[in-house]
């Protein structure tokens, strides 16, 4: 059934969407993990 494929691959797109859009919070700082964990 390619729906399953298919939502899954959206699901992925959304989540690296997520990941490499810019907060504006923190336009002027570098990208980093430290204090998330």
């Amino acid at each position: 059934n390619h729906h399953i494929i298919e939502s899954a691959f959206k699901g992925v797109a959304r989540a690296l969407r997520t990941a490499v859009e810019i907060d504006p919070r923190k336009a002027g700082s570098i990208p980093s993990t430290k204090g998330m964990l």
